[in-house]
């Protein structure tokens, strides 16, 4: 995860990805509470916004721009919100 504090922008690479469920690592030491873990930090230090120009940016290493209710989806297992940006 890279976070770029003064543009609003966290770069969450393979930790989250809007379209596919996550791969935990097992055999190096990965754990689904890490994972999770990881997930709330990302809620912890992200601004709230949803779909609006102030709110921070949330860059997947691969698919589409997401913002912090993408996360709370993706956490919770809830189907993904589609947005038009």
């Amino acid at each position: 995860m890279v976070w770029f504090r003064r543009s609003g922008v966290i770069g969450t690479g393979h930790l989250f990805w809007a379209a596919f469920y996550p791969v935990i690592d097992l055999e190096n030491h990965g754990s689904l509470n890490g994972f999770m873990a990881a997930l709330n930090h990302i809620l912890y230090i992200a601004i709230a916004g949803f779909a609006e120009e102030r709110g921070t940016h949330l860059v997947p290493n691969e698919g589409r721009i997401c913002h912090e209710a993408d996360i709370v989806d993706y956490r919770d297992a809830r189907s993904p919100r589609r947005t038009i940006l």
